[in-house]
């Protein structure tokens, strides 16, 4: 029986992935057949990323991964299991048709999974964690395909549900970007070759808190991501999201609290980081924490 564990995980860089994936793949049993994997959540995608990836994804099938007719509307917009419309029937052949799925930009990939699973059985398993509940039995959409949630329901959620959700899972490689670089990590999965019966997920009180985090650094990204002239470190999403949370936590260290404050904060330091070093723009910080003025009046002085 598969037991999960909060062991740190596998890092590798997004140089490496593409060899590790396949290392992985080529080093399972022969007469078993491994599957590659992408999910993509098209409602993280802007317009034109989404119509890039339509154009691109003919060439492979697609598993929705909602179904539910209630749903209807924003089906187009939810995640979808991608791969290849040619499964290899050796190691060798397997390998070769997932390579195929690397021609994706990394941007546009929430996770990438390993599993003996069948298409449709892979994505009937992960319609099943579509929804969790609170105490009350209110249900409420679970993202368990956002690059943020797999390391929290890992660790937090109960036992029993991680072990059947993470089951029939090789692994599950989700971005974990830094201000710096952009990082994959690996959840090891139990192997199984079939899905056990769903298991109905209860979110705990410190399992809600951490899964529904803080929407401002996502936000934040949204709004200052268009606007040239930004010293981002890089083009990915999750390197520039972490970019993003690194300053909100050096604003919250010096004492600003007001989204306002927190925004003036992080998009004077991405439009000038040598503006962190002048002695003028520290004393409207301290200003600012003390409740003496807004941030924003460091630019009318």
């Amino acid at each position: 029986m598969y037991t999960t564990t909060n062991a740190n995980p596998k890092s590798v860089q997004a140089s490496e992935l593409r060899a590790a994936i396949l290392e992985e793949m080529e080093s399972q049993r022969p007469d078993l057949r491994t599957w590659l994997y992408a999910i993509v959540d098209r409602a993280r995608l802007t317009d034109k990323t989404r119509a890039a990836f339509a154009a691109r994804a003919v060439k492979f099938k697609l598993a929705q991964l909602l179904n539910h007719p209630n749903y209807k509307s924003i089906h187009p917009y939810f995640a979808v299991l991608v791969y290849s419309p040619y499964p290899g029937s050796t190691p060798a052949q397997t390998v070769r048709m997932a390579e195929s799925l690397f021609e994706f930009d990394s941007n546009i990939i929430s996770a990438w999974i390993t599993s003996h699973l069948e298409p449709e059985a892979l994505a009937a398993h992960l319609e099943n964690a579509t929804f969790a509940y609170k105490a009350d039995n209110s249900g409420h959409f679970l993202s368990y395909y956002d690059p943020a949630a797999p390391p929290i329901l890992h660790k937090l959620a109960p036992r029993e549900w991680t072990n059947w959700f993470f089951g029939p899972l090789i692994s599950g490689w989700y971005p974990f970007d830094t201000a710096t670089e952009e990082v994959w990590r690996k959840i090891e999965g139990g192997k199984q070759e079939a899905a056990a019966e769903p298991v109905r997920l209860v979110f705990t009180e410190e399992l809600w808190d951490a899964i529904a985090g803080d929407p401002f650094p996502y936000n934040l990204l949204d709004y200052l991501g268009a606007r040239e002239g930004l010293a981002f470190n890089s083009d990915c999403y999750g390197v520039r999201l972490a970019q993003i949370e690194d300053l909100l936590q050096q604003a919250k260290e010096s004492g600003l609290y007001k989204p306002s404050d927190l925004t003036t904060y992080v998009g004077t330091l991405l439009q000038d980081p040598m503006c962190a070093k002048d002695p003028r723009w520290e004393e409207y910080v301290m200003a600012t924490a003390r409740g003496e003025a807004p941030l924003s009046d460091y630019f009318k002085a």
